[in-house]
């Protein structure tokens, strides 16, 4: 029998005058302490499984976009770019960051995550659309698949650029730190303001939103009391091995 069925039972069963003396009281305060401290602690797995739910639906969610980029890619030969107003369509001409722009990827709705908080996105300018950016950042004759993985290739070897959306080493932004350029970003501010600057985002994320930053915290900082973003990359080697490689459009290296 478990001790809270122990002195329920013993509630139940005592008699007036067992409640008056002193031994009866102790154990009705035990009880008191021991029921309280069920629902307390209850309460608590109840809250982090709820936080454990909504972590897992977010990375889904995710998951699911990183496949909605790269089937717009195999599509367009390229990545889309952000959506800086809102309006779900690409901006190629806007902020290094914004939003996932819904309507050119032909998505139903907004992505957001299970917060509700819109999903930040930004790209590599070289694997964005050549025609809209000046200059120009495909040094090839037309828009193709195999344009687009020179452009990967291309990246792969590069040396850091501040000027492109970066991914922190240990929260520091310097590439001398060993921070790096990715292909693009996935950005969740999380289940809350654990920081409590304010800002739905934590960290360095919170600089992202602001628009006064392009560089995002490490995919790989844990969470703590102070940070619980999601940040998801994939870098110019990883999409080149998903896309590239075993491409029928097949990938000639070599200039032009």
């Amino acid at each position: 029998m478990l001790i809270t069925d122990y002195y329920c039972s013993r509630l139940k069963t005592m008699s007036f005058s067992d409640k008056e003396s002193g031994y009866s009281l102790l154990e009705l305060g035990i009880t008191l302490f021991i029921v309280a401290g069920l629902v307390t602690s209850g309460s608590i797995l109840s809250g982090s499984a709820v936080s454990s739910t909504k972590r897992s639906e977010t990375g889904q969610k995710i998951t699911v976009t990183k496949a909605d980029l790269q089937r717009f890619i195999i599509v367009n030969d390229r990545l889309p770019c952000p959506d800086s107003n809102g309006d779900g369509v690409e901006n190629c001409l806007g902020p290094a960051f914004g939003t996932l722009p819904h309507l050119t990827l032909k998505l139903p709705g907004e992505v957001v995550d299970s917060n509700g908080n819109s999903l930040l996105y930004a790209a590599n300018s070289a694997l964005l659309d050549p025609t809209a950016i000046t200059p120009a950042s495909w040094d090839y004759s037309g828009i193709s698949l195999s344009g687009f993985c020179k452009a990967l290739s291309s990246e792969m070897t590069a040396v850091f650029d501040s000027a492109e959306p970066a991914v922190a080493k240990t929260s520091s932004c310097n590439g001398a730190s060993g921070a790096l350029n990715p292909a693009f970003i996935l950005l969740s501010s999380g289940l809350a303001d654990l920081d409590g600057d304010g800002i739905s985002y934590d960290g360095i994320n919170a600089n992202v939103s602001a628009g006064t930053s392009i560089c995002v915290e490490n995919p790989d900082k844990s969470g703590t009391n102070v940070y619980d973003d999601k940040v998801e990359v994939i870098g110019f080697a990883e999409l080149f091995g998903k896309l590239c490689l075993a491409s029928d459009d097949k990938f000639v290296a070599g200039p032009g």
